[in-house]
């Protein structure tokens, strides 16, 4: 057994993992003269903890659930009367689809963003990428290498492999709360 392999799989499996692969393309979007209350009906109805404000398909904020709570419900305002565009975090951090969701961990990690919107190379929304969806697509990677562990005749550094993924896994859900 070579350590130097496990790692090196394991490295090509996080390299190859694209954005775009993990990527949630539902977005939600209004314009910045939206009524905030437009935006809660909108994240309850859908049960989605954020959305894009955009201008000609383009993102310039992000409204999300944290943003609703310290800018309209702890200080009591009329979300009635009040437009997104007040409310939005300015100049959301952006991906591309074509990153590498290692190149997107580290991303979030450095900016302390639970959330980065996915543009296309003309700067238009394709969709967003949340910690959860990382989450989630290494949880499906554990899982599906996880009945080669019941196979007594797999290669041991696979074991590995996969152990070293379910610990990534479990980091992640820690980093996450």
């Amino acid at each position: 057994m070579k350590l130097k392999n496990v790692s090196s799989n394991l490295w090509n499996i996080k390299k190859n993992v694209m954005v775009k692969d993990v990527m949630s393309t539902k977005v939600y979007s209004l314009e910045k003269t939206s009524p905030v209350q437009k935006a809660i009906d909108m994240m309850g109805n859908e049960s989605i903890s954020a959305i894009v404000i955009s201008d000609d398909k383009k993102p310039i904020g992000i409204v999300t659930e944290r943003d609703l709570i310290k800018k309209v419900m702890l200080p009591k305002k009329d979300p009635k009367k009040m437009k997104i565009g007040s409310i939005m975090s300015e100049n959301p951090k952006k991906i591309s689809p074509n990153a590498t969701m290692l190149m997107a961990s580290n991303y979030m990690k450095r900016t302390n963003v639970r959330k980065l919107v996915v543009v296309d190379d003309s700067g238009k929304l394709v969709g967003m990428l949340s910690q959860t969806d990382i989450i989630q697509s290494m949880n499906e990677i554990y899982e599906s290498y996880k009945s080669l562990l019941w196979n007594p005749w797999y290669p041991l550094w696979i074991v590995f492999v996969i152990l070293i993924l379910y610990l990534f896994t479990f980091i992640l859900r820690i980093y996450i709360k």
